[in-house]
C-alpha cells in the first residue's frame, strides 16, 4: 500500500536554513532536498505532497500581533531567506507537488489534504512541530524528525495520551488554546498544563457537535477541580474571550474551507538537476536517482481547483 507524506516544505525549508551553517550558500535548498531524498529511501514507493504556507494568514484578521516579532538588524537578511524560500517552490515542484491555499498557512492546507484527498487512505505528516499531533487518528500519525540526525518517530494515539495527558488528540486544540503558544506570539492563561489536562479531557470535539457556550459552561463546571488561585486565571481567561480567540488560531480545522492551489506540475528531473548544479549543490544533484523521478508522473490536475476536484484527481498525483 502506497504511504502518504505530507510534508509542511515551508518549515522544513526555515529549519534547515538555520540549522546548518550560515556561511553555507543554499543552506535551505541543500536541507530540504536532502530531507525528502531520505524520505523516498525510508519509504520506498511512497507519495510525498509538499505543502507551503501564502503570503498573508487568516489568524491575523483575528490576532493583529500573531507571529509579531520586533524589528532587528537580520530583518534584511529574513526578507531574503523568506525571498530564496518561496522561489524554491517553483523549483521542487518539477518533481513532486506542491500545494498551498489562499490566506493560510501550511497547517491548514496540510488539514484539508488530509480529510479531502487522503479519504479512507493512511497518511504521514512530516513535521516537529506539536499542532499537527491534534490531527492524529487511526489513519493519520505525525512522523517526527528526531534531534541530530537520529532519525524519525511516528507519533500515534497512545503516546499523545501518556505524553499530554489527555483522552483523545482532539483535546490538544483546547489546551494549546489554554496554554498558548511563545513561538507564535499568542499569550496563554498562565496555568500549568498538569492542571489543564483536568480541565479539557474530552472537550477537543464538543464544537464539532455543540454550541461553543456549552463548551465554555462545561470549563466553568470543570474549574471547581482547581485551587483558587489558578481557577480564577481560568475563568478570567474565559470570560474575556482570549480562551475563543486562541482557540480558533490552534484550530487546524478553520471554520472557513480555503480552496487549495498547486503549482504548476509539469515533471521534469532535467530541469531540477540544472537548478542543483546552478546552485552548487553538487552532492545533491549527484543524489539524484530514480526516486525522485518515480514520483514525478504526468497529472491532468489545473492549477486552481476546489477541494471537490482536487479529491476526484487525487489518485492521478
Amino acid at each position: 500500500m502506497t504511504v502518504n507524506i505530507l510534508v509542511d516544505v515551508s518549515n522544513l525549508w526555515w529549519r534547515c536554513a538555520c540549522a546548518l551553517p550560515k556561511d553555507m550558500k543554499h543552506a535551505g535548498e541543500f536541507g530540504t532536498i536532502r530531507t525528502l531524498l531520505s524520505l523516498l529511501r525510508e519509504f520506498p514507493g511512497c507519495q510525498i505532497r509538499c505543502v507551503y504556507d501564502s503570503d498573508c494568514s487568516w489568524r491575523r484578521s483575528i490576532f493583529p500581533r500573531y507571529k509579531y516579532r520586533p524589528e532587528t538588524e537580520e530583518d534584511a537578511f529574513k526578507t531574503e531567506l523568506y525571498r530564496r524560500r518561496d522561489e524554491f517552490r517553483y523549483e521542487i515542484c518539477n518533481v513532486l507537488p506542491v500545494y498551498f491555499g489562499t490566506g493560510c498557512e501550511a497547517d491548514d492546507v496540510i488539514s484539508l489534504l488530509a480529510d479531502d484527498v487522503l479519504q479512507g487512505q493512511s497518511g504521514l505528516i512530516f513535521s516537529p512541530d506539536v499542532d499537527f499531533l491534534q490531527l492524529v487518528t487511526g489513519r493519520i500519525r505525525v512522523l517526527k524528525p528526531l534531534p541530530k540526525s537520529a532519525g524519525n518517530s511516528i507519533v500515534e494515539i497512545p503516546q499523545i495520551q501518556r505524553e499530554w495527558d489527555v483522552d483523545h488528540p482532539s483535546d490538544l486544540r483546547l489546551l494549546r488554546a489554554f496554554t498558548g503558544c511563545s513561538s507564535d506570539a499568542v499569550p496563554g492563561c498562565g496555568v500549568s498544563k498538569k492542571e489543564l489536562s483536568k480541565i479539557v479531557r474530552g472537550l477537543g470535539a464538543w464544537d464539532l457537535v455543540r454550541p461553543w457556550e456549552e463548551t465554555t459552561e462545561e470549563i466553568r463546571r470543570r474549574s471547581v477541580r482547581l485551587t483558587l488561585g489558578w481557577r480564577d486565571k481560568l475563568v478570567k481567561f474565559v470570560d474575556s474571550g482570549d480562551l475563543y480567540r486562541n482557540y480558533q488560531i490552534m484550530s487546524l480545522r478553520p471554520a472557513h474551507r480555503s480552496p487549495i492551489l498547486q503549482v504548476d506540475y509539469t515533471p521534469s528531473l532535467e530541469k531540477f538537476q540544472e537548478y542543483c548544479r546552478n546552485k552548487e549543490m553538487l552532492t545533491i544533484r549527484g543524489s539524484l536517482d530514480a526516486a525522485f523521478w518515480n514520483l514525478a508522473t504526468p497529472t491532468t490536475v489545473e492549477k486552481t481547483m476546489d477541494l471537490a476536484t482536487l479529491s476526484r484527481v487525487s489518485h492521478l498525483l
